[in-house]
């Protein structure tokens, strides 16, 4: 008797394994294709706009240097930025704090983008939504056939929903991200839950 019930428990120690093997797999495949879903690459062959969405200092940046690249890369005409006004660290170079954009307009300099093609898109606004509304009030007397959005892995399914709602359907939109592999920190759990959280939401409101 005690040897069945040792069968049974063996076997059922060895279901309950492969058990949880198969769900981990499951759910691994399943966030990996949810995640492939966020991550919405489209590249030009050529462009005629980049813009380069805000974010926070660090990660806005490596936008900013990908910006650089995409502008090489796609024989862009000009890039644009738009002003959050939020205030970056102290640079005793100007004996004051300059803005993000400031900033960015400096690293694009640095990254040998001409300063004449480099535009600041007016307005203010608030969250990715407002963001691609500026865009809108922005091409609505600046020309272009073509536009690059550069930002971050997960919100590049976002932030494409948003400005391809908000632009004339005559522009064609495209979209650029940076090396995942050099900021995994982008590709963290949390950063995945809460933009689907925010893509659903933006889903519901601004259909």
């Amino acid at each position: 008797m005690s040897l069945i019930l040792s069968d049974i428990l063996k076997g059922l120690f060895y279901f309950l394994v492969a058990l949880l093997i198969s769900v981990s797999i499951i759910l691994f495949l399943r966030i990996r294709y949810l995640s492939d879903y966020l991550i919405h690459i489209k590249k030009p062959s050529q462009v005629d706009s980049i813009y380069v969405f805000c974010g926070n200092l660090e990660e806005y940046l490596w936008r900013i240097e990908t910006g650089a690249e995409a502008f090489k890369e796609f024989k862009a005409k000009e890039i644009l930025l738009s002003d959050d006004r939020t205030i970056g660290p102290w640079v005793p170079e100007f004996q004051r704090n300059l803005t993000t954009v400031e900033r960015a307009q400096r690293r694009l300099i640095d990254l040998g983008v001409p300063k004449k093609n480099i535009y600041i898109v007016p307005g203010k606004f608030a969250g990715t939504i407002g963001e691609s509304r500026t865009l809108q009030n922005f091409f609505s007397t600046h020309s272009t056939n073509s536009l690059l959005i550069v930002t971050s892995p997960y919100h590049l399914r976002r932030a494409y929903w948003c400005v391809r709602k908000s632009l004339n359907s005559t522009i064609k939109v495209y979209t650029y991200t940076f090396d995942v592999q050099k900021h995994k920190e982008t590709l963290s759990f949390n950063y995945f839950v809460m933009e689907y959280i925010k893509l659903f939401f933006y889903y519901i409101v601004y259909v």
